[in-house]
């Protein structure tokens, strides 16, 4: 599908292979990056088009959030140590475990992004166009990967109080060894919106892929961002500036639930594509959806259909808008429909907030069967998005940034609790927990603080 060349994939593969496979330290590590250095505008697009570098993303959200169980059978086959601890909402996921890949992941993208930056700034070639979208490119992934690590290792930014709190190291370079300091939350997430101010002005409406960021990729992001942080107002203006060049939807009454993969990959709600990172646990008929999630989708409503399917018993999640079994984390036409109507019902305007709600859900349900929400609705809006937003974005690493800032309200905080292997464990809203630690071996070269257990 991608023209990605062989020659540079090979080479770079033998540049970083140490760093990979070594090192579990991967902002301490140096690569051997003198073996090959991609130069020509032709080299950096393949650079940023591999998928697996620049598309992966943490799935430590998915397995701290309230979407599924495991049984104890299950459990015990779980291959990953950072899956179980993160399953259990243990006080340092990554004790025991042989890679660092929640934390490494948007690190590795953050590395090619940055070679990327360096290397664009040199080049002369006459195609001052492709020059800027790579650029605009490289930007977008870093600031994707920085969005990723404030939602696991940086705690919530909803208010001014919390601007100097501790927010994540920012890699602005591609030096591996020079000691990090952790820069404060307002801080980081200024450095996330400066990369997408810029990266907006180079990248183009459209890509040739999902997989390559585009201006609408760039405002539904700052869209999901300012959703995270509270900040609403915004978070509508940049839903509206996305849903004014692309809208679509799919009718789900046009799916078919007789295969597994109900959804095709790249389909027309996609903006950006992504992809958590792969656990065992996501192929297993152990891995079961939460009931009383699953009891909530009503008949009639076609997501109940196309999400799910019964495997030896259990209900299990096979929904991805992958099209495979990996989970899709991207950004996508619906998230940005449901940013809308929450942020229209904080504003006290529940009339919009329930057209924009009934715009979507008009595709989800069978035809004729989904009665319009009006002016006659009398229950309370916001709860009602949520709840629709809680069954639209299932397993999608959305729902364990939502529980970190609906955990501030108390009508909506909530208390998680899991049995494994006849233990109980829980995690109560303002768990330090919903924050993850960094793993030591980086606390311990770059001498910064380490998160709260």
């Amino acid at each position: 599908m991608k023209n990605i060349s062989k020659l540079i994939l090979t080479t770079m593969i033998i540049s970083i292979i140490h760093l990979l496979t070594s090192c579990n330290d991967f902002l301490d590590e140096k690569p051997t990056k003198d073996l090959v250095v991609p130069q020509t505008l032709a080299d950096l697009q393949a650079l940023l088009d591999n998928a697996t570098w620049m598309n992966t993303t943490p799935a430590a959200g998915v397995l701290g959030s309230d979407e599924f169980y495991v049984t104890d059978a299950g459990y015990n086959l779980f291959r990953s140590q950072i899956a179980k601890n993160a399953y259990t909402w243990e006080g340092n996921i990554f004790e025991g475990a042989s890679d660092f890949g929640e934390w490494s992941v948007p690190f590795r993208a953050i590395f090619y992004a940055n070679i990327v930056l360096e290397e664009v700034a040199k080049n002369t070639e006459p195609n001052e166009d492709l020059r800027n979208q790579i650029k605009g490119a490289a930007l977008f992934y870093r600031a994707y990967a920085n969005a990723f690590l404030l939602e696991l290792f940086a705690p919530p930014f909803l208010n001014d109080q919390d601007a100097d709190k501790l927010g994540i190291p920012l890699k602005k370079n591609s030096r591996l060894q020079e000691p990090l300091k952790r820069a404060s939350l307002k801080d980081s997430y200024k450095w996330v919106f400066a990369d997408l101010e810029i990266a907006y002005g180079l990248l183009p409406e459209e890509a040739e892929y999902p997989t390559r960021p585009t201006k609408i990729a760039v405002n539904a992001l700052r869209a999901r961002i300012y959703l995270n942080r509270g900040d609403y107002g915004r978070a509508l203006e940049f839903s509206n500036r996305v849903l004014e060049h692309k809208s679509d939807l799919m009718d789900y009454n046009e799916l078919s639930n007789q295969s597994y993969f109900s959804f095709p990959k790249f389909n027309q709600e996609v903006i950006f594509h992504s992809t958590n990172l792969s656990y065992v646990y996501i192929a297993m008929p152990t891995t079961v959806v939460d009931p009383a999630l699953y009891a909530s989708y009503q008949d009639g409503d076609l997501r109940k259909e196309l999400f799910f399917r019964i495997r030896a018993g259990n209900v299990n999640f096979f929904g991805n808008y992958t099209g495979t079994l990996y989970q899709f984390s991207g950004l996508a036409v619906d998230e940005v429909y449901l940013i809308k109507a929450e942020c229209e019902a904080r504003a006290g305007n529940d009339l919009q907030a329930l057209d924009t709600l009934n715009t979507l859900l008009l595709t989800r349900w069978k035809s004729g069967n989904f009665s319009l929400f009006d002016d006659s609705y009398d229950g309370d809006v916001l709860a009602l998005v949520l709840e629709e937003r809680k069954k639209e974005l299932v397993f999608r690493h959305r729902r364990w940034s939502d529980l970190r800032r609906l955990n501030e309200d108390p009508k909506f905080a909530k208390i998680l609790t899991r049995e494994v292997n006849g233990e109980t464990f829980s995690l109560s809203p303002g768990d330090p927990r919903y924050v993850l630690s960094i793993p030591q071996i980086e606390i311990d070269f770059h001498q910064f603080d380490q998160n709260l257990r």
